[in-house]
């Protein structure tokens, strides 16, 4: 579920129509700065995580955190950056032949 969903969110964002606040961000910055959008996409996730890490230590509350999330976190975003890559490219590329 986490690579469909990878899949479908790279290819909404490679055509720049529908736009999510997060990725919409992470694009700004890549265009603006050096690092990559998946850098920040991934700063993102991380910086999320560790806050719910935080939060559930600071109020001694059940940790939900464990290595499903750390998965998904990892898979979801290179998915959507492999996927968003490819297919900016793929229309690059027809566009340039026409």
């Amino acid at each position: 579920g986490t690579t469909i969903g990878g899949i479908a969110i790279g290819m909404i964002v490679s055509y720049n129509t529908i736009t999510f606040p997060i990725e919409s961000v992470c694009m700004e910055l890549e265009k603006r700065t050096k690092p990559s959008f998946a850098f920040y996409r991934y700063g993102v996730d991380v910086f999320s995580v560790a806050i719910s890490v935080l939060v559930s230590i600071g109020y001694a509350l059940p940790l939900y955190v464990r290595e499903g999330t750390l998965i998904s976190l990892v898979i979801f975003t290179f998915t959507m950056n492999l996927v968003k890559n490819v297919h900016t490219k793929k229309s690059q590329w027809k566009a340039s032949r026409i």
